[in-house]
């Protein structure tokens, strides 16, 4: 309760709504109660490094929290993707829709960025995985940016923005 409220207190929030927000994000990605003062931790170091609010992390991470978690990636990785879409001005349902319709595709071994993921000898890695080699692969990120529309091409060029070296520092900082 303790971490809960000082969540609300730094962010203008009162209890129920911060306890509300923290916990359906919990829920979202099956997480237990035990760790929602990291959590609270990790959406303000975020929002504060990525000049965004905590609850356009947090409403995020609702509306994202079940594909992220069946693309195998925790919390704390889901919140970094948000929080670097949120440096490209791609913020709250924009965010979530076009995260969610990347990871969908990139699982769907039907769908043609599937199909290029396959084509790379991607299928089946983890997003991270993904992200890291198409951040340091023009030539495999040209192939998979053109099976997606414009908006998701748009989200996933700004989370491999600078080599992937800008997602790599916001995971640093929720690190720290």
């Amino acid at each position: 309760l303790g971490n809960t409220l000082a969540y609300a207190k730094a962010n203008a929030q009162d209890a129920g709504a911060a306890t509300e927000q923290l916990g359906g994000i919990l829920d979202s990605f099956g997480e237990r109660p035990a760790i929602i003062g990291a959590l609270a931790d990790s959406l303000t170091a975020t929002a504060i490094a990525a000049g965004t609010s905590t609850d356009a992390l947090a409403k995020g991470l609702q509306g994202v929290g079940l594909a992220a978690d069946e693309a195998g990636l925790s919390v704390n990785e889901t919140v970094a993707l948000l929080g670097q879409l949120a440096t490209r001005n791609i913020e709250g349902t924009a965010a979530t829709r076009q995260l969610v319709t990347i990871l969908g595709q990139f699982r769907d071994p039907a769908s043609a960025a599937g199909k290029a993921l396959a084509d790379l000898g991607l299928s089946g890695q983890s997003f991270s995985a993904v992200l890291e080699r198409l951040s340091t692969d023009s030539t495999a990120a040209t192939k998979v940016l053109e099976t997606l529309g414009n908006r998701p091409r748009a989200a996933l060029q700004a989370l491999l923005a600078d080599g992937g070296g800008a997602l790599k520092s916001l995971n640093k900082v929720i690190a720290e």
